[in-house]
């Protein structure tokens, strides 16, 4: 099993299911406290972008974390691929 990093939430900001009697386009609806979000904003952006994911808990409960992954560096994926043809790839199926 992979190594699991501590979840940063998305502070000041919260999801809401819709309430009762909504149309069914109506999927729920996102509350934002505005200062403590700016503020999550501006220690977590990354060239001014921040990304966040909508997860759903074991206890079925919805709530937002950052997604902090970033794609491996051009060192960290030297030399993989190297010596396969193109033609040798199999495109089935997609």
């Amino acid at each position: 099993m992979e190594n699991k990093k501590d979840i940063i939430f998305a502070d000041g900001m919260s999801f809401k299911l819709p309430k009762e009697g909504q149309p069914d386009f109506v999927k729920g609806s996102v509350a934002i406290k505005v200062d403590t979000f700016i503020a999550f904003l501006e220690k977590h952006q990354d060239k001014n972008w921040v990304n966040i994911d909508l997860l759903k808990s074991k206890k079925g409960s919805l709530y937002f974390k950052l997604n902090d992954w970033k794609p491996a560096s051009k060192e960290e994926t030297k030399g993989l691929g190297e010596g396969v043809k193109s033609e040798e790839i199999n495109t089935a199926g997609f």
